[in-house]
């Protein structure tokens, strides 16, 4: 299979998951399922464990193999050798949790959990004018 069939297929499973589990921290947030102060110390402890996982994995290439092994439908190639999304992810609620108003900081959590997979399948499929990085000004 070629490496543009695995990309184009890994795509659509990797932004539905981001869909998903991005949409889950501003829900919750916004229904107050806990107190505040717990959630901006829930996201940013698991924001916290995390980047210490990514910098496990990327220390030790053993624990990376199973890793990518495990999550290498969600992954895109890049992030074999650099952190993941995620991490970017949990650390930028984090900082929108303790820097914004709830209001904003869910707003904000929002547009990014549907923003950013919905960008990315347009540009997929409709994308004609590419940037130096790669990505299409659509």
């Amino acid at each position: 299979m070629s490496k543009r069939r695995v990309e184009k297929d890994s795509h659509v499973p990797r932004k539905v998951m981001h869909l998903l589990s991005a949409s889950v921290i501003p829900a919750l947030y916004h229904l107050s399922v806990m107190p505040d102060p717990v959630a901006v110390a829930s996201v940013t402890g698991a924001a916290g464990v995390w980047f210490v996982v990514e910098a496990w994995r990327l220390r030790h290439p053993g624990f990376n193999r199973v890793f990518i092994r495990w999550f290498h439908v969600l992954m895109k190639e890049k992030e074999n050798h650099t952190f993941t999304g995620v991490a970017y992810l949990l650390g930028g609620s984090a900082l929108a949790m303790i820097l914004f108003a709830k209001p904003v900081a869910v707003a904000a959590l929002f547009f990014i959990a549907l923003g950013d997979p919905v960008a990315a399948l347009v540009g997929k499929r409709y994308g004609r004018m590419r940037m130096p990085n790669g990505k299409s000004a659509e």
